[in-house]
């Protein structure tokens, strides 16, 4: 993956996005099979992601 310094937080907390949607058996490209996300799950789920690329936390603090 290219990674442009500009957007590079949120190109990773796209992948992390893209992580636990597979981990929670949620479809979010065509073709994959799982449950459709809502757009609050999707909303609410990119948002901690961002969150948390953004502001890392030690472990066991989130």
């Amino acid at each position: 993956m290219i990674v442009n310094r500009d957007n590079a937080l949120e190109n990773i907390a796209y992948e992390l996005f893209t992580h636990i949607a597979f981990v929670e058996k949620k479809a979010i490209a065509p073709g994959q099979t799982g449950d459709l996300p809502t757009k609050s799950w999707i909303l609410e789920t990119y948002t901690e992601c961002l969150k948390a690329v953004q502001a890392p936390q030690p472990a066991g603090r989130m």
